[in-house]
């Protein structure tokens, strides 16, 4: 079922008992829904109707007393006028529409808190003509909190899971206790937790685990004396955990204050670990904020710390590994059933996931899907009930896809795979599978549950880094076999040579090298980038001064190409924060590229600056999404080929050159890609306008530094 979600809550229901009899009248319509109000007035939900033109005429409901609602504001009023003056979706009134069709409307609406299922049908009279509509709320309060619980036991039993998974996978304990304490940070929302180990005669622990969010203090390595500390003394007696709200006031923290306010702890859990009976160690969750730990989120850690403590005592008696395995593995099984009963019970909540979940029978034949799979297979709800699976891949993946979940269903062990998937409309996309086998038991039917995931991004991500590396290894190779050629040259020659012979060798062996150079530096200057995203340093750039420099950089090669150069600077001053190489490189590739793709003609050059608040821009050049602010505006034309239609989309995309990758003209693709992500990260933005055979224009806009500009306003 299909439901949809609105907020209705200005809707204002009536009191039944408010509603006048019509049926003396005779109008069908009133006969009709006047009847519906009576019955509707003895049961627990909401009924109103509305006339063909949606205009509501009637609402009762027992529920309506929940609700303390009064119609006169809204009968007689046209329902799409209501959802207009209260801002809201337009889906009721679409399902209402539905409805006079003579199908079936579904929604949810949110009133006062409480959450309401409707269904609308169309209304009739005696002779089968519609005469309007009548919806059904029904209150699904307690469901939603019912699910939400679920969601709570759910999570807290895969975490569980999680845990005892760990531990009965190693014998490395520190590494447990480490990602134990990372998983109950996380679960219990807190930055610290630290475990520790006791020695032999309970004397001494030492912190030999923790978990730390950025900015608190390790405590890794401390030791810390066990004998006269009430709190680890009261631990390893009565073997219980322990809560304290404040640790500043509670006398079992008497010893440990100091080390708990330099930690900025304020409340703490510590459960023991416990082998065999004996304590032999500890784990705090340490919370900065006062909180009373729930008896749920005690018994939680108390569970976990008893599926590390079976750890450590496989790692303390090795000998007696292969009867705990097996102990673990029992107590595995019974929480992953426990697990599917419970997952059963949500196949609501799976819509929620953005993958596509397929349940099947043993044989590959679907009986559930879920939102997901209907949205990216383009299948309306239930239409794949029954088909074989098969039919989600294209030949030859159809057969590996049944033989997995062959596999999936005689081995019980998870199956994985990538295949050519094929939507209702016979497209395709590259698509990755998990398949897990569901035992049958008693309260639930076997069969599998296949995960779909669409990849086809990430698949052209791998093509166009193999396309890259490809490209790369060409380019490189053509300026080292010059390097080489000429070195060889001038080794194996060089006395029969000419001063002028061996100067014209060493001249090529430089442009070479300068072309190797530059083809490596290409390559770096974007993997630094994306290293140094995060750096805070930041200066104040004139921008008139870095392009003056790039420009003077490529001006002899502009006058060997024999191309014109016109370069227009603003007559204000044009600053920007920043790194001064970040804006050097956006000119220079920028500049770099218009000579490469321009084989005559010329090169426009202009910088400027904008005040987009009091100077009019226009819409063709004003990005639409920026806002209104001070900006240095660079632009970079060129009278070249022009970028083919099919290419913008991909431009500014790493390692994409569209046709350009066909053409003799150098470069990697990687250029654009840069200049974009540069511009993005400092909070500017970019565009592009081209046509074939006339030429191309870069139009970027980075926020401007308006120090200059405050002090000579003030």
């Amino acid at each position: 079922m299909v439901k949809h979600m609105t907020t209705f809550s200005g809707l204002e229901l009536s009191n039944p008992n408010t509603i006048s009899d019509s049926s003396s009248s005779g109008n069908p319509f009133d006969i009709a829904t006047t009847q519906l109000s009576q019955i509707m007035s003895r049961l627990p939900g909401i009924m109103w109707t509305t006339d063909k033109d949606l205009v509501i005429t009637r609402m009762s409901g027992a529920g309506l007393n929940l609700l303390n609602r009064t119609p006169q504001e809204y009968i007689g009023r046209n329902l799409a006028e209501i959802v207009d003056s209260q801002r809201l979706s337009s889906i009721a009134v679409s399902e209402h529409q539905k409805a006079l069709t003579g199908k079936v409307g579904h929604y949810e609406i949110a009133v006062d808190q409480r959450q309401l299922e409707v269904t609308v049908q169309s209304l009739l009279d005696e002779q089968g003509q519609t005469i309007g509509c009548v919806a059904l709320a029904v209150d699904i309060t307690n469901q939603k909190e019912a699910e939400r619980a679920l969601a709570y036991i759910s999570d807290r039993m895969i975490l569980l899971n999680r845990v005892i998974s760990l531990a009965g996978s190693t014998l490395n304990v520190n590494k447990v206790l480490e990602v134990v304490c990372q998983e109950l940070a996380q679960t219990f929302g807190v930055p610290q937790v630290a475990a520790a180990l006791f020695d032999e005669n309970q004397i001494e622990g030492r912190i030999v685990a923790e978990y730390l969010a950025p900015g608190c203090i390790s405590a890794m390595g401390m030791t810390f004396s066990l004998r006269g500390n009430p709190l680890n003394e009261d631990l390893i007696q009565f073997k219980n955990p322990i809560a304290i709200t404040d640790v500043m006031t509670n006398p079992l923290t008497v010893q440990v204050r100091t080390i708990m306010q330099e930690r900025k702890t304020a409340s703490i859990l510590i459960v023991p670990l416990t082998v065999r009976g004996e304590v032999i160690g500890s784990i705090g969750i340490d919370s900065p904020v006062a909180r009373e730990f729930t008896q749920d989120e005690i018994e939680l850690a108390a569970a976990v710390a008893l599926a590390v403590s079976q750890a450590l005592d496989n790692g303390m008696l090795h000998q007696q590994l292969e009867s705990h395995s097996e102990r673990l593995a029992q107590l595995v099984e019974k929480r992953t059933a426990e697990l599917q009963r419970v997952n059963e019970r949500m196949t609501a909540i799976l819509n929620g996931s953005s993958d596509a979940i397929v349940f099947t029978h043993n044989d590959g034949t679907i009986r559930n899907t879920n939102e997901a799979f209907d949205r990216l297979f383009g299948y309306a709800a239930d239409e794949a009930f029954s088909s074989p699976i098969e039919i989600l891949a294209e030949p030859p993946f159809d057969q590996a896809l049944i033989e997995a979940l062959r596999a999936a269903v005689q081995t019980g062990e998870p199956q994985r795979l990538t295949i050519m998937a094929r939507r209702r409309d016979n497209t395709t996309f590259d698509a990755d599978v998990a398949l897990s086998s569901v035992p049958e038991t008693h309260q639930v039917a076997g069969g599998t549950v296949c995960s779909l995931r669409d990849i086809t991004q990430l698949k052209e991500v791998e093509r166009l880094k193999d396309r890259f590396v490809s490209t790369v290894s060409h380019e490189l190779r053509t300026p080292i076999t010059g390097i080489l050629l000429g070195a060889n040259s001038l080794h194996q020659h060089y006395p029969r040579l000419s001063d002028t012979q061996r100067l014209e060798i060493i001249r090529r062996i430089l442009d070479q090298s300068a072309s190797l150079a530059e083809l490596i530096e290409g390559i770096l200057s974007l993997s630094r980038f994306d290293l140094q995203k995060h750096r805070t340093e930041a200066v104040r750039v004139d921008m008139v001064e870095s392009l003056v420099s790039i420009v003077e950089e490529f001006r002899l090669t502009i006058q060997n190409k024999r191309l014109t150069l016109e370069f227009t600077k603003p007559t204000k001053p044009a600053f920007v924060r920043g790194s001064r190489l970040d804006f050097s490189r956006i000119w220079r590739n920028l500049i770099d590229n218009a000579i490469k793709y321009t084989p005559e003609g010329k090169i426009l050059v202009v910088l400027n600056t904008i005040d987009t608040l009091s100077e009019p821009v226009s819409d063709d050049l004003r990005p639409h999404d920026l806002p209104a602010g001070h900006y240095i505006v660079g632009q970079v034309s060129d009278s070249g080929r022009g970028i083919p239609a099919n290419d913008m989309t991909h431009l500014f995309t790493r390692f994409y050159r569209g046709n350009a990758s066909q053409s003799n003209i150098p470069g990697s693709g990687l250029g654009l890609s840069l200049v974009k992500e540069i511009v993005t990260f400092y909070k500017g933005s970019i565009t592009v306008r081209s046509e074939a055979g006339i030429g191309t224009t870069f139009t970027f806009w980075l926020p401007a530094d308006t120090a200059d500009i405050t002090d000579m306003e003030e």
